[in-house]
């Protein structure tokens, strides 16, 4: 609702969930300002414009409308279960007194003898009939148990469940009092009356009470033989109420069972009176007060608005308001019409959509590969295109993240992040994000990526005021893009950004953002509210269609997933949060059930450690760091090992022309010039850098053998020296023809 007001030269629209005095107000002081702040000045005081300050022309009021529902399921219908005990026992404390007012009434009932029925338009038309009493009290054990089991498989029972305690306990009230303040003659003469006592006292008084509720105040058990509850209609009561939970509370397109439940309901009604159960004005008034009480609780029960009790709202003014606002305040809308088991079914009875990942630690330990598989310093994370549903963890493990990727995912808050005071850049993009929340304590947070998410309250943004850092925001895609006046409003609410969606923004463009920043906020809070009234009808529209879609699915033979699967490609959806989920386990569900001949599996070369000729190749599967030292005397191999695995998990194999080392099924393998004495290799790994180092000594070292210096006695000129002797030609380690001597690192 937006009103329009007249005042002075021009109209001003005044959205109906504008808080003039709340806490989205431009000159609001973050949780995180404080007054020493580079942009605390600017943000304490926002641009003023005439259209817009209070000292103009323009008439404002305020209005408290609730704002659209926008919370999880959990949130929006939550079981409260000692609230639903609570309403039992209010039903079981006004059944027992409905019981107490029926044994005092039963002797004040006057004598059959000599007071007979009261004229009746019905009864005195039809003859009694005593087996339409039982015919009428079965239909009501029919009705009963009908919505007993649809409740119990109702996905929100705890909440229908408390609704039909609250009013069964209204209706059996008011039944209690006006069945004792006016007590009729007894409308049967066939129907059996237990004596009076000629002495009621409290025991006989709580004895017949119970008697009554031993027999849940039936007849066809034999339990119920006092007389005078007749106004109004406790069969009356029961099967109307059965018959409205029934169509409320079960999908519209049963409409063939309402109607067959609406007969039943009838058929038991007319039974009464067949059998003169009660007088016509007793049906009439059980009729009128159970369906105007069951229509009024949930109107006020489906309309927000409603839920405040104001001088406008004289539906509050009902005695029983105060009970409703109690149980109700935390439902939130009309209940979706979902079912479930209460109990879990075995997996082999139950057709379940696979389960889409969560954010698990193996997963987070895949993805730091690169800080060798150590998550507690890590500094950048990667987790796209995982199919992630919910950010949790990442601030209790990784607390020392700088970069953290989560875009192409199924994200639908922003939440957890609160211990990455280092974060600098932070992409949700391709999510289903509807809101900015709870960014306030990243400090370090510098580019904010929430490209094609789903945000439509754009005030949203004005919680990121405290990150002073943020340099750069991109809200490409969103719905909120679309709003007048958008990125004027966003540069104005922000005054640390210097890029919005990729364009930078210069002062002139700030300057002349910031006039009329009052009135532009009014329009885009109206248009939020449009955005929020469109999307909970877009959610019961795609909530219906998914449901319509399962059916069809159950529909199917297990042989027939193929065309399951085809058939939903192949329908129009629209683009939601809820799309984008049922679209990921459609793809999921298809990957697991696919049979496993329908493609084949790529062949994985056999691993070949040697040449056909014997010759060992050059293998490095891990991909590790390695330095590899060619001694006169030796072989030394030093390899870059992770600094925290386990020696456990390494093999070393040193054979007299190669050396192997495995580490987790990985083969490194290097192939020696020359042979080296096996035995006396040594392996040892350093406890500071977790590298390990093969001394392998060779079989047949190289000598080089120095000559002795002769000190000549003169100083004369010595003859030329003859050169070494015993030294090694080099030249003939290698030839180069020879191509097999040492072969190529693979």
């Amino acid at each position: 609702m937006i009103v329009k007001l007249i005042s002075g030269r021009e109209g001003v629209e005044v959205p109906d969930s504008y808080d003039y005095n709340g806490p989205n107000l431009p000159n609001h002081q973050s949780a995180y300002a404080h007054t020493g702040s580079p942009y605390h000045q600017q943000n304490s005081q926002p641009p003023q414009s005439d259209a817009g300050s209070p000292s103009s022309d323009a008439v404002m009021i305020k209005i408290d409308v609730p704002s659209p529902l926008r919370d999880d399921p959990q949130q929006r219908y939550p079981k409260e279960i000692g609230k639903t005990l609570l309403a039992l026992v209010f039903l079981a404390l006004n059944f027992f007194l409905a019981t107490v007012s029926l044994s005092l009434v039963h002797d004040r009932v006057p004598d059959r003898d000599t007071h007979g029925p009261l004229p009746d338009a019905f009864l005195d038309r039809v003859q009694p009939q005593d087996w339409a009493l039982d015919v009428s009290e079965i239909l009501i054990m029919v009705v009963v148990n009908s919505c007993v089991l649809l409740i119990t498989f109702h996905k929100h029972r705890f909440i229908v469940m408390r609704r039909v305690f609250l009013l069964l306990s209204v209706l059996y009230l008011m039944r209690s009092m006006t069945m004792y303040v006016t007590v009729l003659p007894v409308s049967s003469r066939t129907y059996y009356c237990s004596p009076k006592s000629n002495a009621s006292s409290a025991g006989v008084i709580v004895k017949r009470a119970f008697q009554l509720i031993s027999g849940m105040g039936l007849s066809i058990n034999g339990k119920q033989i006092y007389c005078g509850d007749y106004i109004y209609s406790g069969h009356t009561v029961t099967l109307v109420l059965g018959y409205l939970v029934i169509s409320e509370y079960s999908p519209k397109r049963f409409w063939p069972i309402h109607w067959i439940y609406w007969a039943i309901s009838l058929t038991g009604v007319v039974m009464v009176l067949v059998a003169h159960g009660h007088y016509t004005v007793d049906v009439l008034i059980a009729y009128y007060a159970t369906t105007r009480l069951f229509w009024t609780y949930h109107t006020l029960a489906n309309n927000s608005l409603l839920l405040k009790q104001n001088g406008n709202n004289y539906i509050g003014r009902e005695w029983w308001y105060f009970a409703f606002r109690y149980f109700e305040r935390n439902v939130r809308g009309p209940i979706p019409l979902q079912y479930d088991c209460p109990l879990s079914l075995p997996s082999a009875w139950a057709k379940k959509s696979p389960k889409l990942p969560g954010l698990t630690e193996q997963l987070v330990r895949k993805r730091s590969e690169h800080n060798e598989l150590i998550i507690g310093t890590l500094e950048e994370l990667s987790l796209h295109q995982e199919d992630i549903e919910r950010i949790e963890h990442i601030g209790n493990w990784c607390r020392e993240l700088k970069i953290l990727l989560l875009q192409s995912n199924l994200i639908p808050r922003l939440e957890n992040l609160h211990r990455l005071k280092k974060l600098e850049y932070l992409n949700v993009a391709l999510n289903n994000i509807e809101r900015i929340e709870n960014l306030e304590p990243l400090e370090s947070l510098r580019k904010l990526d929430l490209t094609l998410n789903f945000i439509g309250e754009l005030t949203g943004v004005e919680s990121l005021r405290g990150n002073y850092n943020l340099r750069e925001l991109f809200l490409t895609g969103n719905p909120c893009t679309d709003y007048p006046g958008y990125r004027e409003y966003v540069i104005t609410v922000l005054p640390q950004l210097e890029h919005l969606d990729g364009k930078e923004v210069t002062r002139s463009e700030r300057l002349r953002a910031a006039k009329d920043f009052r009135l532009r906020r009014e329009k885009i809070v109206q248009h939020e509210a449009q955005h929020k009234i469109d999307r909970d009808e877009q959610k019961v529209r795609v909530r219906h269609c998914l449901e319509e879609q399962e059916e069809q699915r159950e529909a199917y033979a297990d042989d027939e997933e193929e065309k399951r699967t085809s058939e939903f490609w192949q329908q129009k959806s629209e683009h939601c949060p809820e799309t984008r989920i049922q679209m990921a386990k459609y793809s999921r569900r298809a990957g697991k059930d696919r049979p496993p001949g329908l493609e084949k599996p790529i062949e994985k070369k056999p691993r070949r450690l040697f040449a056909d000729c014997g010759r060992p190749y050059n293998l490095n599967e891990p991909r590790l760091g390695f330095e590899f030292r060619d001694e006169p005397d030796r072989y030394e191999l030093d390899l870059h090992l992770y600094r925290f695995l386990d020696t456990s998990l390494v093999e070393v194999d040193a054979q007299p022309n190669y050396v192997r080392v495995t580490i987790k099924g990985k083969v490194f393998q290097l192939a020696l010039r020359e042979d080296i004495r096996t035995d006396s290799s040594s392996c040892q790994r350093s406890m500071t850098t977790g590298h390990m180092l093969v001394v392998m000594p060779k079989l047949n070292p190289e000598q080089i053998v120095v000559p002795p210096v002769v000190k000549s006695k003169s100083a004369g000129k010595q003859p030329p020296s003859e050169g070494l002797r015993g030294t090694v030609n080099i030249r003939g380690i290698c030839e180069a023809n020879d191509l097999d001597a040492i072969p190529d690192l693979i």
